[in-house]
């Protein structure tokens, strides 16, 4: 059963009644480590203790408990071991250079000063085919070229020089 704030009691023992907790950055005790929060590359150290306080108790009370975030994902076992980083989580793509822009009813893009954030959200009918004028590159994939075909519910953030 899913846990989420809007049940009203956002205690750890009522999260860990739960198979899947879905949780906001704050409900875990998370604080930025800038202000404002589009400034931010991380959270403060104390409140990242808190946090893994806070998931170890959950956890603790149910083993089997898959915690979902509006930030990183979690997932939950009996070991000790350190979680999977991934390369394109440390990609610095800089300030952004103005808001969102739709595209369609279910893409939007972005530019920031180093990259180009495209979304086809889900629920799209097709994938949607971004063309460039210059040459970007897919910080998961590495693929390099001026055409992106993105799929219903994907997105990519695509590098520029």
């Amino acid at each position: 059963m899913l846990w989420s704030s809007v049940r009203g009691d956002s205690s750890l023992e009522a999260m860990a009644k739960h198979d899947l907790v879905m949780v906001g950055q704050s409900t875990l005790g998370l604080k930025l480590n800038q202000q404002p929060a589009g400034l931010a590359d991380g959270f403060t150290p104390e409140s990242i203790e808190v946090a893994r306080a806070k998931v170890k108790r959950i956890r603790e009370l149910n083993p089997g408990v898959l915690i979902l975030g509006d930030f990183f994902y979690l997932f939950s076992d009996s070991t000790s071991h350190q979680h999977d980083w991934y390369a394109e989580y440390d990609r610095r793509i800089g300030q952004a250079l103005g808001p969102g822009e739709r595209v369609s009813s279910h893409v939007w893009t972005r530019r920031y000063e180093q990259a180009m954030v495209v979304v086809n959200l889900p629920g799209a009918k097709e994938s949607f085919t971004l063309n460039l004028e210059n040459r970007a590159k897919d910080s998961l994939t590495g693929d390099e070229g001026t055409s992106f075909v993105i799929a219903p519910g994907d997105g990519r953030i695509l590098l520029t020089p």
